[in-house]
């Protein structure tokens, strides 16, 4: 993998990690993911999870386009598996990022 492609998969971890407020002078970058991760675990909040990291990245990283999300609710370990795959913009292999969503307190 190159290091553009790196970058890319950093920015998009970034965005959907980072809370609405977060960043000064930016208020509305980012997701708003953490306030769903204090819900109860189950799949209408994976739903809503894969809607607000679809609409999040298609806000704010024109150079990306999702071809498959999936949050996956894990109850005994309470959180969410992610599983995102993406084409880079004039790019046709896709890149994929794998992480786990879960509360810090």
């Amino acid at each position: 993998m190159f290091s553009n492609e790196y970058a890319i998969i950093n920015s998009v971890k970034n965005l959907v990690l980072t809370n609405h407020f977060e960043r000064p002078f930016q208020p509305n970058l980012g997701s708003n993911l953490r306030h769903l991760l204090f819900e109860n675990v189950d799949v209408i909040i994976a739903a809503r999870i894969e809607r607000e990291i679809v609409e999040t990245i298609s806000n704010f990283e024109p150079r990306v386009k999702i071809s498959e999300i999936k949050a996956t609710s894990s109850p005994d370990e309470n959180g969410y598996k992610i599983y995102m795959e993406f084409f880079v913009v004039n790019n046709s292999k896709p890149l994929t990022i794998n992480f786990f969503l879960e509360r810090i307190r």
